[in-house]
């Protein structure tokens, strides 16, 4: 498997955004440090020839305007948070409504709009990670969202607080993969 970071471009902000290929003889993924999103995926069809089967942008300003959390990981809370509160541990939370009355994917700042720091850990491994402070959001407690790309890898927080990751990608089906 061979794992690459290049520059993918920069938010309109100014911030640097990565790309992370990830590769080995049958898959290749691209992910961007921008929302920790799988922009493609690409896999041999019925004759062998690579196709991208998950819908993604050309551009970093693509994503910026991207509304529909297309490829990126949504959270700290993906889904909804009916009237944007919730109660833990007897206290109650309000969070910023951005679907009517409720809180969609963490809201209008969640990680799709985060760009994560990129690296590697060993040689098979590439790590995201993003902090996210206490109150960041409205949200209870610190955290920091990390992912490290190896199979069969999970890194735990003890701490208690709403977390519900979730990779928000299309799909795109073709005929020819069939």
């Amino acid at each position: 498997m061979s794992i690459q970071i290049k520059d993918f471009g920069k938010t309109t902000a100014g911030q640097p955004v990565k790309v992370g290929i990830l590769a080995n003889d049958t898959i290749e993924v691209h992910i961007l440090s921008y929302g920790a999103t799988i922009q493609q995926l690409l896999v041999p069809d019925r004759k062998g020839n690579k196709v991208d089967v998950v819908l993604g942008y050309p551009t970093v300003q693509d994503y910026e305007l991207n509304t529909c959390f297309l490829g990126a990981v949504v959270g700290r809370y993906a889904n909804r948070i009916g009237g944007s509160k919730f109660t833990l541990y007897e206290e109650e939370y309000h969070v910023t409504p951005n679907e009517g009355k409720n809180c969609l994917h963490s809201g209008l700042h969640g990680f799709d709009k985060t760009v994560f720091d990129m690296g590697f850990e060993g040689d098979d491994t590439l790590v995201l990670t993003a902090a996210s402070p206490r109150r960041h959001r409205r949200l209870p407690r610190q955290r920091r969202a990390g992912s490290a790309l190896q199979p069969g890898r999970h890194r735990p927080d003890d701490s208690v607080h709403p977390d519900h990751r979730c990779p928000h990608c299309g799909k795109h089906y073709q005929p020819q993969l069939l």
